[in-house]
């Protein structure tokens, strides 16, 4: 059986929505495009842009980022990235390593001290984050780590006051995740 055949249902919401997933990731892909312009480094920063909003949707309706994506998402950040840095130099790429190692240590010690509140998913789609965080610089990434968590915040207050959710239930992460990793290209890239 084939990893997409026993993990198609994780899939499921998108299969069945796919235009949300769809329209988002195709005004992303144009923003950062249209910010960016041509670079050596366009296609790694437009990884979460792509599969960034078929995770989120994921997430949202089943607390679940799966792993074809999230691993996917990392190598071919990593790879595009190396790519990159044949023509940009390797400062950017050793910056992008210190992003990911670093993020990887942030969620994974928050996993390790609550793995009932943040999903090992989360940990590994940290990786393709810090990744692309790294890249961009220390500013960028202070700024893309802030607005993680100041959009988790915000979320987390909104359900409750909605009461749609309370303190105690478990808040899709991997949206706000990649939101303040998007927030942070679009201001730095």
């Amino acid at each position: 059986m084939s990893e997409i055949t026993r993990h198609s249902g994780w899939f499921r919401p998108v299969r069945e929505r796919p235009w949300p997933a769809v329209i988002l990731s195709a005004i992303l892909v144009c923003a950062i495009s249209a910010k960016v312009g041509w670079r050596a480094d366009l296609p790694a920063l437009l990884v979460p842009a792509i599969l960034g909003p078929a995770l989120a949707h994921i997430d949202v309706a089943l607390r679940r980022l799966p792993d074809p994506l999230t691993f996917s998402a990392g190598a071919a950040t990593l790879a595009l990235l190396t790519a990159a840095s044949v023509t940009m130099g390797l400062d950017p790429l050793s910056h992008a390593l210190a992003g990911m190692i670093t993020m990887l240590l942030l969620y994974g010690g928050m996993w390790f001290i609550a793995p009932d509140q943040l999903g090992f998913g989360d940990v590994k789609l940290s990786a393709s984050l810090g990744l692309i965080l790294g890249w961009l610089g220390l500013r960028a990434f202070g700024v893309g780590v802030i607005a993680i968590h100041t959009l988790g915040l915000l979320v987390a207050g909104v359900l409750i006051a909605t009461r749609r959710a309370s303190v105690r239930d478990r808040m899709a992460f991997g949206p706000v995740m990649i939101a303040g990793t998007l927030t942070s290209v679009l201001i730095f890239a």
